[in-house]
């Protein structure tokens, strides 16, 4: 009896989970519809913020935030995303709210829930296109500034999104 259900695992119910395993492999290899969907996105009620990283030449904007106890001081410019709002759209108008500068939107970094704060968080790369830095925000920040992007990673307080710190290397580089 227990060589029966031996041999029919071993014949059949292995096989058949290696092949749906495979096949669900492909899927998410091939299939950036599918991938989109499985991936983990923002908890429940969990805070959500959009952050632009806008590059000009070697440089990255960013702005200093008033202490409220929290680990943040410099960081780039973000804002809390409501509702069914674009993630990229807060980030693009965050800039422009906070410091006065145009930029466009380039490419999406990444996204996770921030290790150190709990808020869920998008990245955006950006490039600069018009207008002058200035703190137009001083209630939320004590200052802006365009930083060499290779000194932008030691200016932040917490963990650094590896894509990110990627990309600031790639901005440093040219």
């Amino acid at each position: 009896m227990w060589n029966t259900i031996q041999n029919f695992v071993t014949d059949y119910f292995v096989p058949i989970i290696s092949f749906i395993g495979t096949v669900v492999g492909l899927a998410l290899a091939f299939s950036p519809w599918l991938r989109n969907k499985l991936k983990p996105g923002p908890g429940r009620g969990q805070t959500r913020t959009a952050a632009a990283i806008v590059y000009r030449g070697n440089e990255v904007l960013m702005v200093k935030r008033r202490g409220r106890g929290e680990p943040l001081k410099w960081y780039f410019p973000s804002g809390h995303v409501k509702g069914g709002e674009a993630p990229a759209i807060r980030a693009l108008q965050e800039v422009r709210d906070e410091t006065g500068i145009e930029c466009r939107h380039e490419k999406d970094l990444g996204e996770r829930s921030h290790p150190d704060t709990g808020v869920y968080m998008y990245y955006f790369a950006c490039s600069y296109s018009s207008g002058k830095a200035a703190n137009l925000d001083p209630k939320e920040n004590e200052s802006v500034a365009w930083v060499p992007a290779k000194e932008a990673a030691q200016r932040i307080e917490t963990d650094v999104f590896e894509p990110v710190r990627e990309f600031l290397q790639e901005v440093a580089n040219g």
